[in-house]
C-alpha cells in the first residue's frame, strides 16, 4: 500500500487496523500522527494547522482568487519558469 500526502494518515491507519492484510506500506510527504507533528492538522485556533488544508477546503474561495491567474499559481508550485 503506498499513501502520499493527506493520502499517507488513511494508508497509516488502514495498514494499522489490517495488519494481515498489509504487507508492504509506503507513506511520502506526510505528517503522521504519533510523532509530535499532529498540531499540523490542529485548525481549532486561528492560523492554526498549515494553511493551505483549510484555503482549499473553503466553498469558492480558492476559485475566485486563483481565477485568471491559474499559470502563474501553477507555476509556483511545480517550480515552473518565471510566469507573470
Amino acid at each position: 500500500m503506498v499513501g502520499h500526502d493527506m493520502g499517507a494518515m488513511t494508508a497509516h491507519a488502514y495498514a494499522r487496523e489490517h495488519r494481515k492484510e498489509t504487507s508492504h506500506l509506503v507513506l511520502m510527504s506526510a505528517a503522521l500522527p504519533g510523532f509530535g507533528l499532529e498540531e499540523f492538522m490542529d485548525f481549532s485556533e486561528p492560523r492554526g494547522g498549515r494553511y493551505h488544508l483549510v484555503f482549499f477546503q473553503q466553498p469558492g474561495v480558492p476559485e475566485r482568487l486563483i481565477e485568471g491567474r491559474e499559470r502563474y499559481y501553477l507555476g509556483r508550485f511545480t517550480g515552473g519558469a518565471r510566469m507573470s
